[in-house]
């Protein structure tokens, strides 16, 4: 009788862990993204304005809310949008200061589920997140085609986040726009001086 309640324990516990694994754990795999164009980039003072940069998307220019058409009051200076290739979406957030930027790293880390993360200075860091495979919320929560991941940036008292959600784990197109903002980022700086 003993030796049958075992079994039944332990097979118990075996289809939890599986119900678990199945329906209910986050499947992340790591993302091997080449970093190296906006990691090697050097901002000696914080940024004026990202005017003039490229955007398919202003949400805040000057501190003037497009979207709400008032003045913010808050940290966020400048907030633009440009969507680049296949499902990936880059944020840039301009600070008032570095330690407001500084403040929006920390939520966006503590938000995400972070592989790595590399510190350079206290104003130049940045952490990659896991790839995450979406779940069905209307299909028993079962793994679909569809994957999202992150890469975030502070530098001085700007933030970038380069977005990827799409149906593969590829991230090419991630790596090209991280390279194409790096270089947009540049041209503000050189402007600045």
């Amino acid at each position: 009788m003993k030796k049958l309640l075992y079994i039944l324990i332990i097979l118990i516990t075996l289809l939890t862990l599986g119900f678990y694994r199945l329906f209910v754990m986050e499947l992340n795999y790591r993302q091997d993204v080449s970093v190296q164009p906006m990691a090697e980039l050097k901002m000696l003072k914080p940024l004026n304005t990202l005017e003039g940069m490229p955007y398919d998307q202003i949400y805040v220019l000057n501190g003037f809310n497009y979207t709400t058409n008032s003045y913010r009051n808050d940290a966020i200076k400048d907030w633009v949008t440009i969507k680049h290739g296949y499902g990936t979406t880059v944020h840039i957030y301009l600070f008032s200061n570095s330690s407001d930027a500084l403040e929006d790293y920390f939520i966006e880390k503590k938000y995400n589920k972070i592989q790595s993360e590399v510190v350079k200075t206290e104003n130049d860091r940045y952490f990659i997140t896991y790839i995450k495979r979406i779940r069905s919320a209307d299909q028993l929560y079962l793994p679909t085609d569809n994957y999202t991941s992150g890469v975030y940036f502070l530098k001085e008292n700007i933030v970038v986040e380069f977005l990827q959600t799409n149906d593969s784990k590829d991230i090419k197109e991630k790596e090209k726009a991280i390279s194409i903002i790096a270089r947009y980022i540049r041209g503000q700086i050189r402007k600045q001086e």
